[in-house]
């Protein structure tokens, strides 16, 4: 069963392809056998069908005013990737078993229409907590049909290079429009990397309840997006290696950060200064939209800017926040093989781990910072943003 926000009436279910689907429901009736004490007994049957699911009418029970019945679908799940859009249920009625002629009626009322999302996954879910619906739709939805580990993974990943994932919306019609309040109405909402410069949502459930997450977030929603399938998805932090003249440890300059000339910092490890505002406040919003403001820059940031389709934009944010002291991407297994899903990027792939790392760096670092502070030499008591380029071929980074 998957896990869903509170208020559901059809709450989506998960099962593994190949799978026969096995059913229980229970109805409370309006009993009026007092009214009619004369009218013939019969037996109620009750069937249903979806895409790629049915059930044959089954006879079911009465016990006081509840009406209950098991189900079994009449033919195994299709082996692959699926999703159905829900089953619809009707009730029939028919000769009580071993008498009459043994007539079942076609179906007399429709008592559920719509039904309750059905998802068919490739293997059994290897997450390590609950299922929740958003990770189940996005890596189903996209790979719907398909029917080995690489297509999922591959058809997945489509889906994150779009950068405009959003939360699953639990039904395909508009029942919600009809049967729920406005603030209980159930809306597919979209997520975002950083949007909020200052989130604090760090795993998949955070990401999932604020809509906005920071890297190791999105790292490991697209690890479970994978699991969900058994597929060995994991998040794996990286950091940059200390400055080897230096010793200093430092943080990623994400894409787009743009160094002018040779630097003018006077600084020969760091070429690249950026002067803080005098109220240091060098981070902030304005307008609703969050950007680095200094009052002088060697390294200037692509604030304000629709970036380079190529670089720099984040899921659902174009500006994301840039400068990090680690970052979270994905590897399969142990395939040599990297994801960067904050920002839809990659497959970064090399001869083994490091090689595919220095990939995405080259890829993905325009440069590296020195966290630590220090007295500007171009205006004497204020504090300046040290900055030194990304050699293109050699790792800087390593596993955290």
């Amino acid at each position: 069963m998957i896990d869903n926000s509170a208020g559901d009436y059809d709450v989506p279910t998960v099962y593994v392809r190949g799978d026969t689907v096995r059913v229980t429901a229970r109805f409370k009736l309006w009993d009026l056998r007092p009214m009619y004490p004369d009218a013939t007994p019969r037996t109620p049957y009750i069937g249903g069908s979806g895409y790629a699911v049915s059930f044959p009418p089954t006879p079911a029970t009465i016990q006081g005013d509840t009406l209950s019945v098991t189900l079994t679908a009449s033919a195994p799940l299709p082996n692959c990737v699926h999703m159905n859009g829900g089953i619809h249920w009707g009730l029939g009625w028919g000769d009580p078993p071993g008498q009459g002629n043994g007539n079942v009626q076609p179906a007399q009322q429709n008592i559920k229409g719509g039904g309750g999302l059905l998802y068919v996954t490739l293997g059994q879910p290897a997450t390590d907590g609950p299922l929740y619906h958003t990770v189940v739709h996005v890596s189903t939805a996209a790979a719907m049909w398909v029917d080995t580990p690489q297509q999922v993974i591959d058809k997945t990943w489509e889906a994150f290079k779009t950068r405009k994932l959003t939360t699953a919306s639990p039904a395909f019609d508009d029942l919600d429009k009809v049967l729920l309040p406005p603030e209980l109405r159930r809306v597919a909402k979209p997520l975002h990397y950083y949007k909020e410069w200052n989130t604090l949502s760090a795993t998949t459930k955070e990401l999932l309840e604020t809509g906005d997450g920071k890297c190791g977030a999105w790292g490991l929603f697209m690890a479970d997006t994978l699991k969900v399938h058994g597929i060995a998805a994991k998040a794996v932090p990286v950091e940059p290696k200390p400055n080897p003249t230096t010793g200093l440890i430092e943080a990623f300059a994400i894409q787009r950060w743009d160094f002018q000339g040779a630097g003018g910092s006077g600084n020969a490890d760091y070429p690249y200064g950026n002067l803080r505002p005098a109220d240091d406040n060098y981070m902030l919003k304005v307008d609703g939209v969050w950007q680095y403001k200094y009052d002088a820059t060697d390294v200037p940031h692509a604030t304000g800017k629709d970036p380079d389709p190529s670089t720099g934009r984040g899921q659902g944010n174009t500006i994301p926040k840039a400068i990090f002291i680690d970052h979270a991407l994905v590897r399969i297994g142990d395939e040599n093989k990297l994801y960067d899903p904050s920002y839809g990027t990659g497959p970064f792939v090399g001869t083994d781990f490091n090689s595919a790392l220095n990939k995405w760096e080259d890829a993905s670092v325009a440069g590296f910072h020195a966290p630590q502070l220090k007295n500007s030499s171009r205006t004497p008591g204020r504090w300046e943003h040290f900055f030194r380029k990304n050699v293109t071929g050699v790792l800087e980074s390593k596993q955290g």
